[in-house]
């Protein structure tokens, strides 16, 4: 029973990383927006 627990933890790591890696783009592009308003500001 804990073996299976701990499986599930790790598929749940891979699906989470996964996630994240797919949305990397995505908030490095609202990052660079973000650096781009605050350098035409000042």
């Amino acid at each position: 029973k804990d073996n299976q627990r701990i499986k599930d933890a790790m598929r749940n790591a891979v699906v989470e990383k996964a996630k994240w890696e797919r949305n990397i783009p995505r908030i490095e592009k609202m990052l660079s927006i973000e650096s781009n308003d605050e350098a035409k500001i000042s």
